[in-house]
């Protein structure tokens, strides 16, 4: 529970929240380690941009870095599922996630409000979440060789900015309906 609290806390990047959240560890006397180290694997998971060299980093340090990236690819052939700590990057701009053998998306990814682009390819994905709903600045959402995603959302329609449904041809059977461009890959 304390973890938690102090994870909500890193979450913000001030700086006077980072050293509320070590006096709490302090006092507490947990370890922060598992939350580093697990910022730290999606790092070495995933290309950010701008690039970001966490190796000696400590968790402060990443809690700032983590802010400035706007960009995110993860390809893990071995990958299961994505890390909870992608909400520690509230200005992701672009997630590309592909040749990842993941069956679902985080409950994190709707912490990343400035999302635009959402990219999955060639995963074992079965649905889309509902969690794709609080993404409100979505524009494009790509969903290309994922063989085992059988229904496509019926609410990207709902989403204000979304413009653009890029697919493979053999979800063409079911295509939302909206307002928004659908693009064969």
């Amino acid at each position: 529970m304390m973890l938690e609290k102090i994870s909500k806390l890193l979450k913000t990047g001030q700086p006077n929240n980072i050293e509320l959240a070590y006096e709490l560890r302090s006092s507490a006397q947990i370890s922060l380690w598992p939350l580093e180290r697990g910022i730290k694997d999606l790092l070495y998971l995933a290309h950010t941009q701008p690039a970001i060299a966490c190796d000696d980093l400590y968790l402060g340090q990443l809690c700032h870095l983590l802010h400035e990236v706007v960009a995110l690819s993860i390809r893990n052939p071995q990958l299961q599922q994505i890390p909870e700590q992608l909400a520690f990057m509230p200005n992701l701009r672009i997630l590309e996630i592909y040749q990842a053998p993941i069956q679902q998306l985080p409950d994190s990814l709707k912490e990343l409000q400035q999302l635009k682009s959402l990219s999955i390819r060639d995963t074992a994905i079965t649905e889309i979440s509902v969690s794709v709903l609080a993404l409100k600045n979505l524009q494009t959402l790509t969903l290309d060789a994922n063989p085992k995603l059988q229904n496509l959302p019926n609410f990207l329609d709902e989403l204000p900015n979304f413009k653009s449904l890029r697919i493979s041809h053999d979800l063409a059977p079911i295509v939302p309906k909206g307002d928004f461009e659908i693009v064969f890959l």
